[in-house]
């Protein structure tokens, strides 16, 4: 069986809202990752007798095992559902206090602005990341500031700029001094604006996989005063420069241990009907309860937060400049209606017709395009809020927008939305607590959630927008999906026998470290294709000088994955992956999927030149018994665009962005049922040669990282 777990392109703007829709699925219950440190004594194991005589590529041999087509084992912009299905797991917490507020604990940063871009996966990724470092040190934000003399604020900018910007080509640079030097193997790889003249890289949006990818490469994260939300003004402004210098792509203050892909609290089946997930609950209380902020993603249903009322004059200002003939009382009325300033304000007929008047007026239409007495409230309203404003109000189709967000309480005090029906996703929020006492009566009157109960969630849109920031999501909102948590490395994890003399926790700095890795492109999607007997992935990679390993990284992608890597040191000439000698292995179990760095217990001596390979086989427990996971990782290459444009031609979802993955000849192996050792940069142009719909998307080498120091510079503390 072969699953995807997928994550949603979101972001949303200010003023407008671009997305790239799909719905990960979770069917199963939660637990605490278990962790072990063993030898194994084999190697790859020989293949069963049983084993297909000829196996081309693993999804040649799954066709004919799966009731599903190929169609449905690549993604290009349609849903995929049943991630975790089949995971032969029961456990997890089950007792929670009725309320929790990680505000309350002084860790949860101010509310930040994402004005003007479409960063809120940046934000949100961040606000997780900040909460997990300050957990793990034991301190608050008054604390961490007066220990380290400055805030804890992490930069968004960073994350989003280099998150959408790839590798440059040696070609970028016709005069010589290429950034990486003569290391230009993964030149050209990452992200790429399909209209780099109409999109800047920090308003094509990105999803927590993209996180993943970036921070795990050592791309962040960094501080906010090293590289602040402004362009080279120094303002928080769409004109200007954004850009960073490709000397900083990899920089990074601390570094990421594990990324938790959580199990959604919405289901979706294949026709697209929903199922409340008490796991996905669950799995959410159990991270905020360690002190993690949740990273999760929603159907926001607005584009644009209720401004400041300087800030709203200002936008009257601006407009009245544009079009001084406008009437500046109904120009400020007509603002009100587009930026929600009032929810619940009730429209006389003639306030609704000036307001289309002036649209007309603003679109230089003629006056007499509606007749205006014979149109009804909701029709006037339709109107004002279509982008296809000038047709013939029986053929305008988009401006009828669905509200999901209620207003309740003393001078509509609380916000709390309920989506109440499957729609795409489109914005990325983090989740700071709970409170099962919140009353289903908070919720729109005509759209209740069948039970009480809701997440306390802080949104990046300033302190001026909802609740100071915040608002309420039911845990039943059909839209909840991709929740993400972050853990990071502490310096006592790697060097067990250097505490400081105080004996505190300290946060791991990647100062000196070499990273072996090529998977430089972003991975919007964790492929997982599951076998009956062992398989095997491998990375060869040379070591850059005398080093010392200390821990190896991989991917999983289901759920409580026991995962095995072998250490070789390779003969000169080798064969295959195992080549050599096995100098060490490690071995642990993860809950769930996501990047997961385990740490050796003896660091393994390199000497420059040498060729190193680490050797994964993952496991899991089915329904059906044990399975072997091949985990690689891919996303929408420029091939997918038309095909994704397809798909979404009904539902407005549009697409800015493709990534290209280099995949170099010896660089990522796979060994299949028959034992035999395989070119992953072969199998991948088999893949899209020989299936069309594998051609849609971009792959990358395997997700299998080391980590090490050069002997030399070994870190102190």
């Amino acid at each position: 069986m072969r699953k995807k777990l997928l994550c949603v392109i979101f972001a949303t703007l200010m003023l407008a809202s671009t997305v790239c829709g799909c719905k990960g699925n979770v069917n199963t219950n939660t637990s605490e990752a278990t962790s072990t440190v063993t030898e194994v004594t084999s190697s790859v194991e020989e293949p069963d007798s049983e084993a297909p005589s000829e196996v081309l590529l693993g999804y040649e041999y799954l066709k004919g095992e799966l009731s599903s087509s190929a169609t449905n084992l690549v993604w290009y912009g349609t849903d995929q559902i049943d991630f975790y299905s089949e995971m032969n797991y029961e456990g997890g917490e089950t007792e929670f206090p009725e309320k929790f507020d990680l505000r309350e604990t002084g860790i949860i940063p101010e509310i930040r602005n994402q004005n003007p871009w479409g960063t809120c996966w940046s934000f949100a990724t961040m606000a997780a990341c900040e909460t997990s470092i300050l957990s793990t040190l034991g301190l608050t934000l008054d604390e961490y500031k007066e220990k380290y003399g400055k805030e804890l604020n992490l930069s968004e900018k960073h994350l989003a700029y280099f998150g959408n910007t790839a590798i440059p080509e040696v070609s970028d640079y016709p005069e010589g001094e290429y950034p990486y030097g003569d290391d230009t193997t993964q030149a050209g790889e990452g992200t790429y604006i399909i209209d780099p003249e109409e999109t800047s890289p920090m308003n094509c949006g990105g999803n927590y996989l993209d996180s993943t990818s970036a921070l795990s490469a050592g791309m962040g994260v960094v501080f906010e005063s090293d590289f602040p939300y402004a362009n080279s003004d120094g303002k928080a402004e769409s004109d200007g420069d954004w850009s960073i210098p490709e000397e900083y792509r990899f920089y990074s203050k601390y570094a990421l241990k594990n990324s938790n892909v959580l199990p959604a609290p919405a289901l979706h089946d294949e026709n697209d009907t929903y199922t409340y997930n008490p796991a996905g609950t669950e799995a959410i209380k159990s991270e905020l309860l360690k002190g993690r902020a949740v990273a999760v993603a929603y159907l926001a249903d607005q584009s644009m937060p209720t401004p400041s009322e300087e800030e709203f004059e200002g936008y009257v200002e601006m407009y009245h400049g544009m079009y001084p003939d406008a009437d500046i009382d109904t120009l400020r009325l007509y603002l009100g209606f587009r930026f929600k300033m009032d929810p619940y304000k009730k429209y006389t007929d003639d306030e609704l017709k000036q307001m289309v008047q002036l649209r007309l007026q603003l679109n230089t239409m003629p006056e007499d395009t509606y007749n205006l007495d014979s149109l009804t409230q909701d029709q006037m309203k339709l109107l004002l809020q279509s982008s296809e404003f000038g047709k013939p109000i029986d053929e305008i189709t988009d401006g009828d927008k669905k509200t999901y967000m209620s207003f309740s309480g003393e001078n509509n005090s609380v916000w709390a939305q309920y989506t109440y029906e499957v729609q795409i996703i489109n914005h990325a929020v983090t989740v700071v607590g709970w409170d099962d006492d919140f009353s289903k009566e908070n919720f729109m009157e005509e759209h209740r959630p069948p039970e009480d109960g809701a997440w306390i969630v802080r949104n990046s849109w300033g302190d001026n927008w909802g609740m100071d920031g915040y608002f309420y999501l039911s845990y039943y909102d059909q839209t909840l999906d991709n929740a993400q948590s972050f853990e990071f490395l502490t310096a006592e994890e790697l060097f067990p026998d250097k505490k400081n003399e105080n004996g505190e926790t300290t946060i791991y700095e990647p100062k000196y470290e070499y990273c072996m890795e090529n998977d430089l492109m972003n991975a919007e999607m964790i492929d997982s294709t599951l076998f009956t007997k062992p398989v095997y992935t491998a990375n060869v990679f040379e070591a850059e000088g005398d080093m010392d390993l200390y821990s190896v990284s991989a991917m999983t992608g289901d759920f409580n994955t026991d995962v095995t890597v072998d250490i070789y040191r390779l003969k000169d000439g080798f064969k295959d992956p195992t080549d050599g000698e096995k100098v060490g292995s490690i071995n642990e179990t993860f809950t769930f999927a996501g990047y997961h760095r385990m740490l050796l217990k003896d660091s393994i001596h390199f000497d420059e030149g040498e060729k190193v390979a680490f050797v994964v086989k993952q496991s899991v427990m089915t329904d059906s018994g044990e399975k072997f996971a091949l985990v690689n990782t891919s996303a929408i290459g420029k091939n997918g665009i038309p095909k994704f444009k397809e798909a979404h031609e009904n539902d407005g979802v549009e697409i800015s962005k493709y990534n290209v993955g280099v995949i170099n000849p010896g660089e990522s192996f796979v060994a299949y049922e028959d034992g035999e050792w395989h070119d992953w940069a072969d199998e991948v142009k088999k893949m899209q040669t020989e299936d069309e719909n594998c051609s849609y998307a971009a792959y990358d080498n395997l997700p299998i990282k080391g980590y090490g120091f050069p002997t030399e510079t070994e870190e102190k503390e």
